[in-house]
């Protein structure tokens, strides 16, 4: 990694940068606990304890979020319409983090966001296909809601 006045930043085990500040790959990707994530790493440090931020465009985002909510395999069809989704939560909590350190966790808790997918023709053919695209209610974005089971819980009417 290099920061931004082009020195270099290296940490072993856990990382643990020696000052925070943003962290640029030469590649525009790099590699932490194990898994590989497209774009920039800003760290952010409050009391001695380090949070680490992606820095990266939507798009490369949402690759990551719909390959991990659904099967790359899926439908192209199916592919978009989980994007547009997502794009439109994503839009929605953007909206709502001014502010904070990061816009969106990469947890269940919002979105799944868990670095670069193998074989993603399908989910860049998807994103491509519905790049800017988002739900909106009565003009403003719809508050867009899913999740990947129900517990196996049968709904009585």
């Amino acid at each position: 990694f290099r920061d931004v006045m082009n020195q270099v930043k290296k940490g072993q085990g856990d990382f643990k940068p020696s000052s925070p500040g943003k962290l640029t790959s030469e590649k525009g990707e790099f590699e932490m606990d194990g898994k590989v994530f497209h774009g920039d790493l800003m760290v952010f440090e409050d009391s001695g304890k380090f949070t680490y931020v992606n820095i990266l465009p939507v798009d490369e985002y949402l690759v990551s979020v719909v390959g991990h909510e659904m099967s790359p395999a899926w439908p192209v069809e199916a592919l978009k319409a989980q994007a547009v989704v997502a794009r439109t939560y994503l839009m929605q909590k953007i909206s709502d983090s001014q502010g904070k350190l990061y816009d969106i966790g990469n947890t269940t808790k919002d979105q799944v966001y868990s670095g670069k997918i193998e074989n993603d023709a399908n989910l860049r053919q998807a994103i491509k296909e519905t790049r800017a695209q988002v739900v909106k209610f009565k003009g403003e974005l719809a508050n867009v809601f899913f999740h990947s089971d129900c517990g196996a819980r049968r709904h009585r009417a």
